[in-house]
């Protein structure tokens, strides 16, 4: 029961303090927009990668990041066992750094 009252009680508190802040614009200062960009990548699987169209996506993306000294294909990092390497090496420097 306690826990409905103070539900209740931040409620009507959140009203009040919305209706108050709309009930004045002058309040407000200055409005603006801020532009946001949102970007969801599907990452090709591992049998993606074997076809051809898979292949020619390898060679003209722009998605890369350096693994042993040569930019590959995020694609590529997450289809195969490059990233559970990564992910180990930067795991074992951890721990490395950590103990010293």
């Amino acid at each position: 029961m306690e826990f409905a009252l103070y539900g209740v009680y931040r409620l009507w508190g959140i009203g009040r303090f919305i209706a108050a802040t709309l009930c004045n614009p002058r309040e407000w200062g200055e409005v603006f927009a801020r532009p946001l960009m949102v970007v969801v990548h599907r990452f090709m699987g591992p049998g993606e990668l074997q076809t051809e169209l898979g292949r020619q996506r390898l060679k003209a993306c722009v998605f890369k990041l350096p693994v042993g000294g040569e930019m590959v294909s995020m694609c590529e990092v997450n289809a195969t066992n490059l990233r559970r390497q990564l992910n180990q090496r930067g795991a074992d420097r951890l721990v490395a750094s950590h103990r010293e």
